[in-house]
C-alpha cells in the first residue's frame, strides 16, 4: 500500500526515542501519524482491520486517530517520527528496514539540536527515509 503522493504536505512536530520493557497496552488514538524504526526488542500491534508483528531492524508507520493493542515481547528501543500530512493509510510495517536506521538516527540528533534549519532538515531526511519505502505517486 502506499502513503505517499507527491502532492501532500508533511509537518514534523517531534523526532526522537524512546526505551521501555515487557509490557501490554492499550494506546489511545493520537493527533499525529508516526514513523517509527524498532532497535531492539519486538511487538505485536492490534486494531480494528490490522495486526502487525515488528521486530529488530523492521520500520512501522501508524496512521493518526489510530487506537490499537500493543504487546511488547522483551525490553524494546525504538526511533521515531511524529508528523502531521494528508495520508490516507492503514498501519504498515516494512520488514527489514536497516538500511534506514543511521538516517533515523540523524533525524533524531537533529531534532534534539534544535539548530538552525532544522525542520527543513529533518524533513528532506524524512523524505529519503519515505523514498526507500514507497515511490512517490504521480496524482
Amino acid at each position: 500500500m502506499s502513503i505517499l503522493n507527491k502532492n501532500m504536505s508533511i509537518k514534523i512536530t517531534r523526532a526522537g526515542s524512546l526505551r521501555w520493557n515487557a509490557h501490554e497496552a492499550n494506546v489511545a488514538p493520537r493527533g499525529y501519524n508516526a514513523l517509527v524504526y524498532r532497535l531492539k526488542g519486538s511487538g505485536t500491534l492490534t486494531g480494528d482491520g490490522f495486526s502487525l508483528d515488528s521486530n529488530a531492524g523492521d520500520v512501522f508507520f501508524m496512521p493518526k486517530d489510530t487506537p490499537y493493542f500493543t504487546k511488547y515481547h522483551s525490553y524494546n528501543e525504538i526511533l521515531y517520527i511524529n508528523f502531521y500530512s494528508d495520508i490516507m493509510a492503514l498501519p504498515e510495517n516494512f520488514s527489514n528496514a536497516r538500511d534506514t536506521k543511521e538516517i533515523f538516527k540523524k533525524i533524531s540528533a537533529v531534532w534534539d539540536k534544535k539548530e538552525a534549519g532544522y525542520a527543513i532538515n529533518s524533513l528532506s531526511l524524512f523524505c529519503d527515509i519515505m523514498s526507500t519505502y514507497e515511490p512517490i505517486l504521480p496524482i
